[in-house]
């Protein structure tokens, strides 16, 4: 269980299959990675293994998380602003040192679960990329929703799916004046930052220039010595 057994290579890299379509197998390694994902009793190298998986489903059985989006994003919005759970002592041999008395174990620990929740992220990225029509309007609920100073991490996050939304030409009308609002954003340096990342995933194979607001926009930015 602890080392996801299942062997999902088999299963997301079958190229008989239909990749709009979800199969029982998809659900059973979803479920199954999403379990382990949340279980707070796992050490979080555990989790993010799940995580890892969870990424590898999305590059290539993306449908069956589209079908979960809706939980995929509510858990990100979860954990995105979480400190790393607390750890138990687990089993303690007499005679010797408890895993919690390694010096540098916390600081592991600490960039495994930086790296989850990344995973994770990347995993819906996929989704936004691949199905832009059916996540789209959410995408934009939330990011008109979220609140910059109390949510910045989230609502980063959200900028930068709908980064990944507007690398589709049709969806460009959309998104753009959303990274325009970002790229205002005072009240978050983090938010900011996050426009100009999904700017560069909007326009990075496209064969055309961003408007010319948003190029002076970006001028002022680079100009900020802040």
């Amino acid at each position: 269980y602890r080392r996801l057994t299942i062997a999902w290579k088999d299963l997301i890299e079958d190229e008989q299959k239909n990749k709009n379509e979800v199969y029982n197998e998809d659900e059973i390694l979803f479920n199954r990675c999403f379990s382990v994902l949340r279980d707070e009793n796992l050490s979080v190298k555990v989790r993010k293994r799940a995580a890892d998986t969870l990424k590898d489903i999305g590059r290539y059985r993306s449908p069956v998380l589209l079908k979960n989006f809706d939980a995929l994003l509510g858990y990100y919005a979860l954990i995105c602003e979480a400190d790393l759970p607390k750890e138990g002592s687990g089993l303690i041999i007499p005679g010797q040192k408890s895993r919690l008395d390694d010096p540098f174990r916390e600081s592991s620990n600490k960039l495994t679960w930086s790296n989850v929740k990344t995973a994770l992220l990347n995993s819906i990225k996929e989704v936004a990329k691949s199905y832009p029509e059916d996540v789209t309007e959410s995408l934009i609920g939330s990011f008109k929703e979220l609140d910059s100073k109390t949510q910045s991490k989230f609502k980063g996050a959200v900028v930068e799916l709908l980064g990944e939304v507007g690398s589709r030409f049709e969806y460009k009308p959309k998104v753009l004046p959303l990274m325009m609002n970002a790229l205002m954003d005072y009240e978050s340096q983090l938010i900011r930052a996050k426009a100009l990342k999904a700017l560069n995933t909007i326009y990075k194979y496209s064969q055309t220039n961003p408007p010319t607001n948003i190029v002076d926009i970006i001028v002022v930015h680079l100009r900020d010595q802040y």
